[in-house]
């Protein structure tokens, strides 16, 4: 019943949030950001620190119906919450309308906060692309790769880390698919990873370096399980 009672909840979530997007295509009427949306957003955080995911999800929803355009942390906090929750239930349907729920989340802070300097559209494609892969896993690896691919073409060796270790894995899973149909395209991944991976690694101003460097090796090892020749 509780299974059942979450997923009525999140569905209803699901619905009004529609509305609020076709809505917010006209600026003027554009959902307005009241304090308790600020308040409830603290407040979700405070009962997902304290594991009571069910109490965080429902105070999070609320903000999420009512002022999507909050900030960008409502979305932060709001993946928080799914993940815990999809990771608490072992019931299917629960998980599908979480998963679907992570993918939503991804879509509509590209919508509302696509052009904040310091995380972009860009940049949230690779947290998009990362969310299919754990939500979704090998079901939908081609939008995960998809989305991975197009923030890597566009953060360069601004991308995180595991953003770009990612992109060669799913290139390297979807190439074993099809070698036909996914050989250049895997190759062209590769290459791009590794080449943002070593400029990360040889950067001695960046922290992230190190795990650059291991991670670069780790894709050369993915490349070179791939049996493809080095000449290509």
């Amino acid at each position: 019943m509780k299974n059942v009672c979450l997923i009525c909840m999140m569905a209803v979530s699901l619905t009004i949030s529609n509305v609020f997007v076709a809505n917010s295509q006209d600026t003027s009427t554009e959902p307005i950001v009241t304090e308790e949306c600020i308040f409830k957003i603290s407040e979700s955080q405070q009962l997902l620190k304290n594991k009571q995911f069910a109490e965080a999800f429902r105070t999070w929803s609320a903000v999420y119906e009512a002022c999507p355009n909050a900030n960008k942390t409502l979305y932060l906090t709001g993946a928080k919450i799914i993940d815990a929750l999809y990771r608490a239930t072992s019931d299917e349907e629960e998980k599908r309308s979480l998963a679907e729920l992570a993918i939503e989340i991804q879509d509509k802070r590209i919508e509302y906060f696509g052009n904040d300097p310091k995380h972009p559209t860009a940049y949230i494609l690779g947290e998009k692309g990362l969310a299919y892969l754990d939500f979704w896993g090998s079901e939908k690896i081609e939008e995960a790769h998809a989305c991975l691919q197009q923030s890597v073409q566009q953060r360069g060796d601004r991308s995180k880390i595991i953003v770009l270790v990612k992109l060669v894995e799913t290139s390297y899973e979807m190439y074993k698919m099809n070698p036909g149909l996914y050989e250049t395209e895997f190759l062209a991944d590769y290459h791009l990873a590794r080449k943002y991976l070593e400029t990360i690694a040889t950067d001695p101003s960046n922290k992230k370096a190190e795990s650059a460097k291991e991670q670069k090796q780790y894709v050369d090892e993915i490349f070179e399980n791939s049996g493809i020749p080095s000449k290509q």
